[in-house]
């Protein structure tokens, strides 16, 4: 974190990982001495979407959670984000996995209100 706030590091605005691991993952490298594990190392870590999650420590992607933490107990904390839009990029995913659970037409469909009232703001 400290390295990210040095003259040098570039901020393009994009999502956290991209501007650190691969926008400034060069300059981290070289300029901070900083190491990177190689993808095989690093999935044993974390995944996005190419394991299940019991086998990891974490994971990324909003679409993941259903299954790392439950439908019910994913719902509970999407109804309390303040910015429901934030989810656009993993709505699929996420409405079939509420589709599928208990209550899953009445959360779908406020799902799919929520990312309407989203846009239309």
């Amino acid at each position: 974190m400290q390295a990210c706030q040095l003259p040098g590091f570039v901020d393009s605005g994009e999502a956290e990982d991209v501007v650190i691991a691969r926008n400034n993952r060069r300059w981290l490298e070289q300029a901070c001495g900083m190491l990177f594990a190689n993808r095989a190392i690093a999935s044993h870590f974390s995944f996005e979407r190419d394991h299940e999650v019991a086998r990891t420590f974490g994971f990324h992607g909003v679409f993941n959670l259903p299954e790392a933490v439950g439908i019910d107990d994913f719902w509970s904390i999407y109804r309390l984000l303040d910015d429901k839009s934030t989810i656009h990029t993993d709505f699929w995913p996420l409405l079939r996995a509420l589709a599928s659970g208990a209550n899953g037409l009445s959360r779908a469909g406020r799902l799919a209100v929520d990312q309407i009232r989203g846009f239309v703001r």
